[in-house]
């Protein structure tokens, strides 16, 4: 899959690994279980939380899951998730 220019797309899991959908009788995937922990936190740039779910999916599913990441921003400003999060007022957000 080609993204967009200047978008970034982080699936489940990397080409020829697989997801784990409901992992550990959990009510979420494994993906989906670190995605939501890691965005609720304020003031963290999309890319180091992307590396933050990437080590975590990898780690708890013992090499057997590792998200993969696609895109290019082609911005050298920070971007955060949720308006407000920057210090200055002055970075992107989505």
């Amino acid at each position: 899959m080609t993204a967009p220019g200047g978008s970034i797309i982080q699936f489940a899991c990397a080409p020829g690994y697989r997801a784990a959908d409901g992992y550990d009788q959990e009510r979420n995937g494994l993906y989906t279980k670190y995605l939501l922990k890691h965005i609720a936190r304020p003031k963290v740039e999309i890319n180091l939380i992307f590396r933050r779910i990437t080590r975590d999916v990898f780690e708890e599913s013992k090499a057997k899951q590792k998200p993969y990441i696609k895109g290019d921003l082609m911005t050298e400003e920070p971007i955060y998730l949720s308006a407000g999060d920057s210090n200055d007022g002055k970075n992107l957000s989505i």
